[in-house]
């Protein structure tokens, strides 16, 4: 998209400037974001510089035309300038607890990008996705035409050994951030302010500008006064005339949901004469990090009890942290934002999570927010006419991940007090609304008491709260820390429904060869339709040989043999056949990943980029088991 600078405006005007910047921040924000590799801060920071910059140098501009191409140069080139040093870049490890969920399935890539040199990174950008020529991109990173394409090869080079095997610019892609709302108004007031000053021309003359000062202050006091009067009768006399319902209008009308104490203070619901919700704004849980704005996947509005329930897919320690409405003028927009709360592994957990929150939101369709405005191709939205009115007493609301049976796992972070859930319906099953501190004497009790949480507590607990006093990860209540796991004892920990660690009494594949039980890292048995491993080196004659087995995906049910996979352990090579041999490393090599996976105190990982082999991490060493075409047996 081209702007000319100016525009029907003053040379310099912050006006022309902004609506520059609602045509192109989006995009200039997603190039920065690449280059940064997904640091929100860094970016916002250079994003504000660069239209700053761009309001400063308008009247110089005026003859010519402002466009994208034109921005993301001037973006690159504030990045290069004080792009930190990759030596300096937080390592994988603590990385990984800084990701949002759309982004922590490609940790290892973004850890990966992050040990790329910035201007490495500013070459595959520019030629790679802007389609520069080289002579430009040479230009403007200061290198020739030879070395740009010797730093593309170079930068190819590191990521396959880092075990990306996408492309630099599809690796990239995957820190692309959204430019959200917080960031626009922030960029919107630094432009804004003080646009005179910026574009170079002299501040207007003040109306008492050749007064001397006394006489000056002697007049602005009369007209002050003056003015107040003015204002005074006004008001009195339309505070006596108008009709009962506007008075009050345009003040914040408070949300008291939770105590001061609890930090949870409600952003005010602002209302229009007619009574509609323009903002309303709620958190959820204070306790979680690493929180980002996510899809909602389903929206349900239950107009007999004033209630909307959300659903969205995303990792087993991601609840909802906050939820605003937003009235428009075609319909009620929604933001949901999600945190973490520590755990290793979500493996084999449940990814369905709902949130369900009671509020009168007014008429029309409530529909996610895209860009400040309605996402209308969203097709989520529905209403629920069938649902009882009922409303759940209690302070707080909360979050729940809901497994395959629709049974509630609630997350209700430092809310204190006795919680409880209420069931309700969706095209894509049970909504459940969580509230705590419900009193002794409520009128209307939830479907189901999960438990309460001791206000008086010093620590209280991070962690899911399931059926029959159920929890995850395995934790003591009373003091809030983990319970250390038994290696040599797995205990049934009756995990959600169809997860892995759901254990039946029947269990297959435990007979012939099996040789034990594996764990989750918090000490829960795990199903042995989800991972078993086989002795064979007995039986067969074979020395040390042994496989594991698990389904495509680690953590789904084990399938059809042509949706598994098997890795086996030979180290003296005995198997027919062209495997791979058995490799030893001092650690994990690339970016793998901890499954949460455990045979006694033996660890598996993987690698998010390659199923070629799995890794597991003993108390010596790590070892690399190859991927097998099909699962040895003696005859073989």
């Amino acid at each position: 998209m081209t702007l000319s600078v100016p525009r029907g405006l003053p040379v310099g005007h912050p006006d022309e400037v902004i609506a520059c910047f609602d045509a192109t921040g989006a995009s200039v924000f997603a190039t920065l974001s690449r280059l940064t590799v997904g640091d929100r801060s860094a970016s916002q920071r250079l994003l504000t510089e660069t239209y700053v910059h761009l309001r400063r140098v308008a009247v110089d501009l005026a003859d010519h035309t402002v466009d994208r191409a034109w921005l993301v140069t001037e973006a690159v080139s504030r990045f290069l300038r004080d792009a930190p040093d990759p030596e300096t870049v937080a390592s994988g490890a603590d990385a990984d607890q800084v990701l949002d969920w759309s982004r922590a399935r490609w940790a290892p890539t973004l850890d990966a990008l992050r040990q790329l040199e910035p201007r490495s990174r500013a070459v595959v950008e520019l030629i790679e996705i802007e389609h520069r020529p080289v002579d430009a991109v040479a230009e403007l990173v200061q290198m020739t035409a030879d070395e740009i394409q010797a730093c593309l090869d170079a930068t190819r080079r590191q990521l396959v050994e880092a075990l990306v095997t996408e492309s630099p610019a599809d690796a990239l892609a995957h820190a692309e951030l959204w430019l959200d709302d917080d960031v626009r108004d922030h960029v919107r007031r630094a432009l804004a302010d003080r646009p005179d000053r910026a574009a170079g021309r002299q501040p207007r003359r003040s109306l008492f500008g050749s007064m001397s000062r006394v006489t000056r202050a002697r007049t602005i006091a009369l007209a002050t006064g003056l003015g107040m009067g003015v204002l005074l009768v006004i008001a009195v006399l339309w505070f006596q005339n108008a009709p009962d319902h506007e008075r009050g209008v345009g003040a914040p009308v408070g949300l008291a949901i939770g105590r001061a104490d609890t930090g949870k203070r409600q952003a005010a619901v602002l209302g229009d004469k007619s009574g509609k919700v323009l903002s309303f704004s709620m958190q959820l849980a204070a306790d979680l990090t690493d929180q980002a704005e996510i899809a909602p996947d389903l929206i349900v509005r239950y107009p007999k009890s004033h209630a909307v329930g959300i659903s969205w897919t995303g990792p087993c320690n991601r609840p909802a942290a906050s939820i605003t409405f937003t009235g428009l003028d075609d319909g009620i927009g929604v933001q949901l934002r999600t945190g973490a709360f520590p755990v290793v592994s979500c493996v084999g957990m449940p990814k369905r999570w709902t949130v369900v929150i009671e509020h009168d939101l007014g008429d029309g369709p409530i529909l996610p927010v895209i860009d400040g405005q309605l996402d209308h191709t969203f097709h989520g939205y529905s209403v629920e006419r069938v649902s009882d009115g009922d409303q759940l007493p209690g302070r707080w609301f909360g979050s729940v991940l809901v497994d395959t049976w629709n049974r509630p796992w609630v997350y209700v972070g430092k809310n204190c007090g006795t919680f409880g859930v209420l069931q309700r319906q969706s095209p894509d099953g049970a909504m459940f609304e969580v509230r705590t501190g419900i009193p002794d004497s409520a009128a209307v009790a939830p479907s189901q008491v999960v438990g309460a949480i001791d206000c008086t507590a010093s620590v209280i607990p991070k962690v899911l709260y399931g059926p029959s006093g159920s929890v995850f990860p395995q934790t003591d209540l009373t003091t809030g820390f983990a319970i250390p796991p038994d290696p040599a004892t797995p205990r049934d920990c009756h995990g959600p429904f169809g997860s892995a660690t759901d254990v039946p009494a029947e269990r297959p594949y435990t007979t012939r060869f099996y040789d034990g039980d594996w764990s989750t890292f918090d000490g829960c048995l795990v199903r042995s339709d989800v991972i078993f491993s086989r002795q064979l080196s007995a039986a067969c004659g074979w020395d040390s040989v042994r496989t594991i087995t698990v389904a495509d995906t680690i953590g789904d049910r084990i399938g059809p043999a042509a949706r598994t996979r098997t890795y086996v352990r030979d180290p003296q090579r005995v198997l027919p056949g062209d495997i791979p041999p058995l490799l030893h490393y001092d650690t994990v090599p690339g970016r793998g990943r901890d499954t949460g996976l455990r045979f006694g105190t033996d660890q598996l990982w993987y690698s998010p980029n390659s199923s070629d082999a799995i890794y597991i991490v003993t108390a010596t060493d790590v070892e690399r088991w190859p991927l097998v075409t099909s699962a040895p047996t003696c005859e073989s």
